[in-house]
């Protein structure tokens, strides 16, 4: 029994990891990717300065600006967690996917940024940006004002 138990512990991640990572793909990377705003709904706003606006989700901060037809829209997800290797791992195992290895190249852009740009199946292209700090893990998707 704690043996099972050990090995849930390795492979599967703890909720507040997943929580982030569920964040971000939900409210962020999935609406993006078919051109709408990021979904807030149900979340109680923050604070909202300069064009920014925030809001907590479990485990970390969501933060979007833009949404204006002239400004380019960036949805963000911050994590709290003590463990942005595991929240790193779900950005990775999910870049590495086959339907999103063809959808996505990797560009360096020298932030120190893991950063992928969709390549031609959206216009504005996409770029989605995983940064990794010593105690928290920053998520990101912005469209950007490039076409293919």
């Amino acid at each position: 029994m704690i043996k099972a138990f050990c090995i849930t512990c390795v492979f599967f991640p703890t909720i507040a990891v997943a929580d982030i990572w569920q964040s971000f793909e939900s409210r962020c990377l999935t609406p993006l990717e078919r051109i709408v705003p990021p979904d807030v709904g149900g979340l109680q706003l923050v604070s909202a300065a300069d064009g920014r606006r925030r809001f907590d989700v479990q485990g970390g901060t969501l933060f979007v600006s833009g949404n204006a037809p002239d400004e380019p829209t960036l949805c963000m997800v911050v994590s709290r967690s003590e463990e942005p290797a595991e929240i790193a791992n779900q950005f990775l195992a999910w870049s590495v996917l086959p339907r999103n290895m063809d959808r996505y190249a990797e560009i360096d852009l020298g932030d120190g940024a893991l950063t992928l740009r969709s390549v031609e199946w959206r216009e504005p292209q996409l770029e989605l940006s995983l940064l990794v700090l010593e105690d928290s893990v920053k998520l990101s998707a912005r469209d950007t004002d490039l076409e293919s």
